[in-house]
């Protein structure tokens, strides 16, 4: 997981797991959670529920080993009340909650089945908690066979040199799931040629305009030529994997990551599970605006051999997966869960 998807959880446990809150309420250093996730009150759910006009914050999940599990909350409990003030959406909760030490004491009234129940319990740690962290790290050996029986190689981590060892270390499995939630260290040139028997494939296409001052018009959109090209997979060095291939991906996965699912596409039939890559692939050009600010952007059109549009858009998954808080919390990859699952042909 990147730094940058840390700090997206890390805000997310500061908001007790809702995306509600202003980021006014929080004071990292200080800010602390229940341990709930927490949802507005749906018009299905209060039918469901048979709640009326009662108003509050729906418990959507508890987190395991939190102050709200302690207590006894459950999912579908109705959250009314913080300390005796009343809380109607989960932003009031989060303003409640978040700006008090992780162990402060906080009273939470909520109903049950139409029963009100009161109790008082300390708020879990805060989230700058080192430990919060280790759980978002992947610790999962670079290269394996999983005891599914399965072969696992993590992208983000594989050096090129390391590629041989992998291919040796999966061979004879009946499949290798591709861990490509991060970025890669191109190991896709000389990882895709080992999963086709075919030659001279075409992986991705390229095209860009060549433009010139003289080439704009008054709005500056004028037609012109393109540099265009479609870019092959490299020939084979090694024997070739025959088993079925599956590739983890998520947000987390950008231009060289999105590339590699290009290569592997092309070369085999790929089983994509987890969430959309960025949609962000292509040489970059960076420019300096007036005031110092960077930007970056890229010029070049990249598309899937068949023509497919790939910016914008990203690798969408075959098969989608997420993970939950309470799959983070519990130390579960979820989404590499969802893969062996639909290997040895369950239902999710």
């Amino acid at each position: 997981m990147t730094r940058h998807s840390k700090i997206a959880v890390a805000a997310l446990l500061a908001t007790l797991w809702t995306p509600f809150a202003p980021a006014a309420t929080l004071d990292l250093p200080r800010a602390s959670f229940l341990g709930v996730q927490a949802a507005p009150v749906s018009d299905e759910a209060r039918a469901r529920l048979r709640i009326g006009s009662a108003e509050g914050v729906l418990v959507a999940g508890v987190v395991a080993g939190g102050s709200a599990e302690a207590a006894g909350l459950r999912e579908d409990d109705l959250l009314v009340a913080v300390d005796n003030q009343p809380v109607t959406d989960p932003g009031q909760l989060v303003a409640r909650i978040s700006p008090h030490r992780a162990g402060d004491r906080v009273r939470i009234r909520w109903l049950r089945a139409g029963e009100t129940r009161d109790v008082e319990l300390p708020r879990t740690q805060a989230i700058t908690d080192p430990k919060l962290f280790q759980l978002l790290e992947r610790s999962t050996p670079v290269i394996q066979v999983l005891p599914s029986g399965f072969g696992y190689a993590d992208l983000d981590r594989l050096q090129a040199g390391e590629v041989d060892k992998m291919f040796e270390t999966i061979k004879g499995t009946p499949a290798v799931i591709f861990d490509m939630r991060g970025y890669p260290n191109g190991t896709a040139w000389s990882i895709a040629p080992r999963l086709t028997e075919k030659k001279n494939v075409v992986a991705a296409l390229f095209s860009r305009p060549i433009l010139q001052a003289t080439d704009l018009t008054d709005s500056e959109l004028a037609d012109s030529a393109r540099y265009s090209f479609a870019q092959r997979i490299p020939e084979r060095q090694g024997d070739v994997y025959k088993g079925k291939v599956v590739v983890l991906i998520n947000e987390d996965a950008i231009s060289q990551a999105e590339h590699t699912c290009l290569f592997f596409e092309a070369a085999t039939d790929v089983t994509f599970i987890g969430t959309p890559t960025a949609g962000a692939n292509g040489d970059v050009t960076v420019m300096v605006l007036p005031g110092n600010l960077v930007v970056s952007f890229s010029g070049h059109d990249v598309r899937h051999a068949d023509g497919r549009q790939l910016q914008r858009v990203g690798i969408q998954p075959t098969i989608k997966a997420a993970p939950t808080i309470r799959g983070l919390v519990d130390g579960r990859d979820e989404i590499l869960d969802a893969a062996i699952k639909f290997l040895q042909g369950r239902k999710s």
